[in-house]
């Protein structure tokens, strides 16, 4: 009663006997005369009309602004749905409701949805004998109550425990873009509105259908304490994408609220701590697919993975490597940006993934770098890829920062295993031009040459294998494996195309290539290719010769155009060259080369001869490293026909071990090296495997044989515990890392005399050995002092300030009063100031006592251009950088002059003793 009485007492807008415009005297179509384009609604009412939801009236207006009752939205609804509730009107039974007659428009709509359940007395206020309200204006809670019942009984929608039918359809979002009037009733405009909502509903979702939210961050890795926006959009099924209207109920929410703070309404992410967090959303009720946003910490160091951790040594196959600067969680720092330098490779090269261009360095964007390594053509063997100097753009490195390494295998060819390799990717048909192509039979290991294995080439496109334009497309060669087969394949003149070239092993294609035939212009540029190979059987290399499985880099030269077509020159085009070794700290020898490998004698860069020849369009040079220096040099290549140059750079590679050099002996003076120790001490003495040009061989678990000469041990001296090693049966140790391997020998007090220590590898006829004399405590070096006389100390000391521009050093030192310059092996010697500009190295024994003994002495600067050595008559520079000079003892040292400012370590570094006692100071020039 008293729900009634509130009803009664209502101040309740009735419009009676009002014909609901949707189905009587109505006007089918569009353009109605009383709405613009621009009006609210338009849109809905135009799609409605057209759909034959909703019609205008007879006067050719739809009255957009007419307010509507509640059974004609009852009515509008029950049309638009019925294909999804299958409930229509049914005008059969009797009357429910005391305002709801037989007769009136509304009567079989009201029936229908009574019988079909989507009246619910609670929530519109009316009960079955009562008045439905049919003519009432609707409201909001009206247009909801009956669109809730109406998706529920057809199980589209399940209103969750708690929540009313208006709430819910308004989370859902079937108000989107309705404005309500007179408080929260509905106009035919705002009924438009409200239905095109409704027919939108698919799956739960009013959303347009076919259309999905997606969540999107303005960055999903970030530094702590940075701002993320998330955003919505709705995209299609074809991937375009819409934004989500305005008036859309969308929500946001945070798996993990430990490290940072989101608005859950506003979408605004405050991440305060690094770590991973999980964020999401609905959108009217639809969940969104979750992304995850990462805050990373201080970079902590790189992580390098590869593809594939194995290539096969065909001189072309490549690995993808991918540098990500990560934290100390292992979450990519996503704002990194800065470059690293490549460590030097021996068998194989980096090169750029995309275009095949040679690097030295990489650049790091959003964190990431790419780069690829480049087989060479030697199998069996493995190369360290690692990464140095990391500089990044405004961020700080942790303390902790590791640089990378990770190492690539290399594995020969299969036996059946044939390659192919063009010379250039592209090739000129202004007229008929070769490129040949190296045809290449692996898997017999690094020096063994098989047996030869014949092969058939087929060429389609247009090409020949004859030159001169005739065609030939088919041809057979033996090729021998480990030795590359050169294979012509001419371009046809005038005819543009992909050449394609198939080889055959036993009537089986094995190996596809393709080259480019296209028309050329002017030549403009070099293009230099470099190839890191290995001395095989048909290597010619003389003076010195290289053994086979010496490294070496194969330089191919050839002309481009503007659009970098490879173009072939009229007549032969001559190239000169030139390089920085000399400034680079390292020495390279060039080869001629035959059959892609070195010939011919060691030349400099000034001797080389060589020119793009005009029949192949190409030019080749091979390099050897014979001194590895502290910087990569650089070779510069001057064109004659274009007149540009073209500056390459090259890694120096050692050789493998052909010798075993112990400390202090050469590869051209195998028995020449000398020294003397200590009765009663152990010394130690170290073989370093080396290649033929003196460079050191980095190879691990390979055997040097020790022994004693045959011309005797007199001064009986051990090595583990024997003196009975010799040729015939040595002491075998295998070489560390490094490719060092080391004994130590035991000298027996007060017995004098000498031995001579033997190293070698295995079988080798060329030996290093060393002689050494047993010397007494009394007259033996263990300790170096500098002094003005060659006889005596008189206590020299290093200044404590810095050293003038211009003073020598003996002068510095003579101007000064402190510490004594020298050491001894237990502590320093003392003494007076000097002021003489001359200077000694004077020997001293283990009591510190001066000794007059001829000692070879070896001096470096490590910095030239700070403290300068003048060469002279007793003093020999051995080294660039640093720069090393080698005397004796009993020589005045050379003058040594400050020339610039700066710091620079001096050392000086008695050879006599194994132990090489030394000098070691560090001095800073200034202004005079």
């Amino acid at each position: 009663m008293k729900r009634k009485k509130a009803m009664a007492g209502a101040a309740v807008l009735v419009l009676m006997n009002l014909a609901p415009a949707a189905f009587a005297q109505s006007v089918t179509g569009t353009g109605y005369a009383d709405l613009a384009q621009t009006s609210y609604g338009a849109a809905q009412i135009e799609a409605l009309t057209a759909a034959g939801v909703l019609h205008g009236f007879a006067d050719g207006t739809f009255r957009p602004n007419m307010l509507i009752t509640r059974g004609q939205w009852l009515a509008y609804m029950m049309n638009a749905l019925q294909a999804t509730t299958q409930v229509s009107p049914s005008g059969g039974g009797k009357g429910i409701y005391r305002d709801v007659r037989p007769g009136s428009f509304a009567y079989a709509y009201v029936n229908a949805a009574y019988q079909a359940g989507w009246i619910v007395p609670s929530w519109l206020g009316v009960k079955a004998g009562g008045d439905f309200g049919i003519n009432q204006v609707a409201s909001t809670g009206d247009v909801a109550s009956l669109f809730v019942a109406a998706l529920k009984k057809a199980g589209q929608l399940t209103l969750p425990k708690g929540v009313t039918p208006l709430t819910y359809a308004t989370q859902l979002g079937i108000f989107r873009g309705f404005h309500p009037v007179h408080g929260m009733r509905v106009t035919r405009a705002g009924a438009a509105v409200i239905l095109e909502n409704i027919l939108n509903y698919t799956n739960g979702t009013l959303l347009p259908s076919g259309e999905t939210p997606v969540l999107t961050v303005s960055a999903t890795n970030v530094s702590p304490n940075t701002v993320v926006q998330l955003s919505l959009a709705l995209r299609s099924v074809n991937g375009q994408t819409q934004v989500i209207p305005a008036n859309a109920n969308v929500t946001y929410a945070l798996d993990n609220q430990t490290g940072a703070v989101l608005d859950t309404y506003s979408g605004t992410l405050i991440v305060t701590q690094p770590g991973t967090y999980t964020v999401t959303a609905t959108v009217d009720g639809v969940s969104v697919a979750p992304l995850t946003i990462t805050a990373y910490a201080q970079p902590a160091g790189i992580d390098l993975s590869s593809s594939s951790s194995t290539l096969t040594a065909n001189g072309q196959a490549l690995d993808t490597m991918t540098a990500t600067i990560v934290d100390s969680t292992g979450q990519t720092v996503s704002n990194a940006a800065g470059t690293a330098d490549l460590s030097a490779l021996q068998y194989g090269s980096y090169v750029d993934p995309t275009t095949g261009a040679p690097l030295s360095s990489i650049q790091f964007v959003n964190g990431v770098a790419t780069f690829a390594v480049k087989a060479g053509t030697t199998g069996g063997v493995s190369d360290t890829v690692s990464l140095s100097n990391v500089a990044l753009s405004g961020t700080a490195l942790a303390s902790t920062f590791v640089d990378p390494s990770t190492t690539i295998s290399y594995t020969w060819p299969s036996a059946n295993a044939l390659t192919l390799s063009p010379t250039t990717a592209t090739v000129s048909d202004n007229q008929a031009t070769e490129d040949a192509v190296s045809a290449s039979v692996g898997g017999l290991g690094m020096s063994a040459v098989g047996l030869p294995v014949l092969a058939q080439f087929t060429l389609s496109g247009p090409a020949s294998f004859q030159a001169g334009g005739s065609l030939m497309q088919t041809f057979s060669a033996y090729v021998v494996p480990g030795v590359p087969t050169q294979i012509p394949v001419w371009s046809l003149p005038l005819q543009s195309g992909t050449i394609t070239l198939d080889a055959s092993l036993s009537g089986t294609v094995v190996a596809s290539t393709t080259i480019t035939a296209v028309a050329t212009g002017a030549p403009t540029s070099l293009v230099v290719n470099s190839t890191p190979s290995t001395v095989n059987a048909m290597g010619a290399a003389q003076e010195p010769a290289l053994p086979q499985g010496s490294p070496f880099t194969l330089y191919t030269v050839s002309l481009s155009d503007a659009a970098g077509h490879a173009v072939i020159p009229a007549t032969s085009d001559p190239l000169t060259l030139t390089d920085n070794a000399a400034t680079a700290g390292g020495t390279i020898a060039y080869y001629a080369v035959a059959n892609g490998q070195p010939t011919g004698p060691a030349l400099s860069a000034s001797q080389v001869q060589t020119a793009i020849s005009a029949s192949t369009g190409l030019a080749q040079f091979a390099v050897v490293t014979t001194g590895v220096g502290a910087v990569s040099p650089q070779i510069t290549l001057h064109d004659a026909l274009t007149g540009t140059e073209k500056t390459v750079g090259y890694s120096y590679a050692s050789g493998i071990g052909v010798y075993a050099m112990l400390t202090g002996d050469t590869p051209g003076d195998l028995n020449g090296a000398s020294s003397s120790v200590e009765e009663g001490q152990t010394v130690t003495y170290a073989a370093q495997l080396e290649d033929p040009n003196g460079n050191p061989v980095q190879a691990a678990g390979q055997t040097i044989d020790f022994y004693f000469a045959p011309r005797g041990n007199s001064a009986e001296v051990t090595v583990n515990g024997s003196s009975a090693w010799s040729q015939a049966a040595p002491l075998a140790v295998t070489t560390n890392a490094q490719g060092v391997a080391s004994v130590s020998v035991t000298v027996p007090q007060g017995k004098g005399g000498d031995f001579q220590l033997v190293a070698g590898l295995p079988g080798q006829t060329n030996v290093s050995e060393v002689t050494a004399t047993v010397g007494s405590s009394l007259y033996y070096t263990t300790g170096l002092a500098l002094s003005s006389s060659p006889y005596a100390l008189n206590g020299m000391v290093w200044p404590t300030t810095a050293m003038p521009l211009g003073q020598t050093l003996g002068s510095y030192l003579g101007s000064a009063a402190g510490s004594s310059v020298g050491g001894l092996s237990g502590g320093a010697t003392s003494g007076n100031s000097s002021g003489g500009a001359t200077l000694y190295a004077v020997p001293l024994n283990s009591g510190g006592s001066a000794l007059f003994n001829h000692d070879p002495l070896e001096i470096v600067t490590s910095n030239p251009a700070v403290l300068a050595v003048t060469p002279s008559t007793m003093w020999t520079q051995m080294g660039l950088l640093p720069v090393q000079f080698l005397g004796n003892t009993a020589s005045a040292l050379p003058t040594i002059t400050a020339v610039g400012p700066g710091t620079a370590t001096l050392t000086f570094i008695d050879l006599a003793n194994p132990t090489q006692p030394r000098i070691t100071e560090t001095i800073t020039v200034g202004a005079p």
